[in-house]
């Protein structure tokens, strides 16, 4: 790794600022809006450093002649801890975030920082790391919360074999992921994006008088490779500080925390599951009772699972009376948690079932498809993905033994419900 744990979340962090303000300018973003040092970030050009210079020379002297609305420091109050396995780097991590700013700006700053909070949580990001240390954060194919898998710009599409007809290439490519999707389960809407070749990362562009995709020769890191990390973040809520007068004027810091991961990108995290949808497709009776149900996106708090393996013992003579197993069966089991939300028709139910036994046969509630029943089959989804590497899995299941309903510490309810694979 050429660089520190905490550049990947500041990365992040200043990444997703800027990319939401170029899409709501009432969010501030960007470098001339925003100054977040973590004192490791790598300058490479005068420009840079001049920048670095006259921005922290603003926060130490609690000055802000370069108008920045946002001027902080990320730090790691503890020093990261690294997973001691040699083939893998992992490196969960604290971090602490203050930003100071104008009281004319608290509440954009505010607004600024809960939008960051709502786009990054639960969620997990693809960042490059280039020969000179400098960081990328890339978008991750379906890595939308809900609703169908998204193909949007800067989406990273994975590697390509020639050069020599990029447009081909890229979209045969495109191809393949939205094969994986299958037709109408996608949605593209992308004229930039990045792909790998050679070890080293590209941008393509589409180009609509020509209608083909080409290099964007723009890019200024085609020059060098890059090695694939991931990074996933939690946050704590913020805390504003009272203001206070200084040299005329009124500053105020708002300061929030959180924690964060830092893999390299062989290593699987749980949001690289980034989309799980289920759909009731049947009762299991005698005659089975085929089930009309639209599909619910849903987003688990946690999906555990465990494989029972049913064996029966044999001991010979021959093997010293040592006990042999052979196993004769397998049952899959998978859980998911989530959050009660009555608006989501489905967990609705699954609540109303689980604290009343009300199903699909109640009177108001009348048809099995808006309802559950002990013996509803689901057709159950998921989508992981990661560095443009998409993997769909499609599984049958039946609820199976306790729907758990409780209050977490926070007061919120949630459910958790133990899947097992059907044949």
């Amino acid at each position: 790794m050429k660089t520190v744990a905490i550049e990947f979340v500041r990365q992040v962090l200043e990444q997703t600022l800027y990319e939401e303000h170029l899409k709501n300018s009432s969010y501030c973003g960007g470098k001339n809006q925003v100054g977040l040092f973590s004192f490791y970030e790598q300058l490479l050009e005068g420009e840079e450093v001049d920048r670095f210079i006259e921005n922290y020379g603003d926060l130490i002297s609690q000055q802000n002649r370069s108008s920045l609305i946002l001027n902080g420091v990320i730090t790691a109050p503890e020093n990261p801890q690294i997973i001691n396995i040699h083939t893998h780097d992992i490196r969960p991590l604290e971090f602490r975030v203050g930003f100071r700013l104008n009281v004319l700006n608290r509440d954009m700053a505010i607004d600024t920082i809960e939008n960051m909070f709502s786009v990054l949580k639960g969620r997990k990001r693809d960042v490059a790391l280039f020969e000179s240390g400098k960081l990328l954060m890339v978008n991750t194919i379906a890595n939308n919360v809900l609703g169908k898998p998204e193909i949007t710009d800067n989406c990273f599409i994975g590697e390509i074999a020639d050069m020599q007809d990029l447009d081909s290439e890229v979209v045969s490519r495109l191809n393949e992921i939205f094969n994986v999707f299958g037709t109408g389960n996608y949605t593209f809407n992308a004229t930039q994006l990045y792909f790998e070749f050679g070890g080293y990362m590209y941008r393509t562009k589409y180009d609509s008088e020509s209608d083909k995709w080409g290099i964007d020769e723009t890019f200024e890191y085609h020059a060098q490779r890059f090695s694939k990390y991931k990074v996933s973040i939690s946050f704590d809520t913020t805390r504003v500080d009272e203001p206070r007068t200084l040299n005329g004027e009124e500053p105020v810091t708002i300061s929030f925390g959180g924690s964060a991961t830092i893999v390299s990108g062989e290593v699987e995290l749980g949001n690289d599951l980034t989309k799980v949808s289920f759909k009731k497709s049947l009762i299991k009776a005698q005659t089975n009772i085929s089930l009309t149900d639209s599909v619910h996106w849903l987003e688990p708090l946690e999906m555990p699972n465990n494989l029972g393996i049913a064996n029966e013992i044999n001991q010979l003579a021959s093997s010293n009376f040592l006990q042999g197993k052979q196993n004769t069966g397998i049952n899959p089991t998978i859980s998911y948690s989530f959050v009660l939300d009555k608006s989501e028709p489905l967990i609705y139910q699954w609540w109303r079932f689980a604290r009343y036994g009300i199903q699909g046969k109640e009177t108001d509630n009348p048809t099995y498809s808006t309802g559950v029943t002990p013996n509803t089959i689901y057709e159950i989804v998921e989508y992981w993905s990661s560095w443009g590497t998409i993997e769909k899995i499609t599984y049958n299941a039946k609820a199976t033994e306790n729907i758990e309903v409780e209050n977490t510490e926070s007061d919120a309810i949630s459910l958790k419900l133990n899947f097992e694979v059907q044949p």
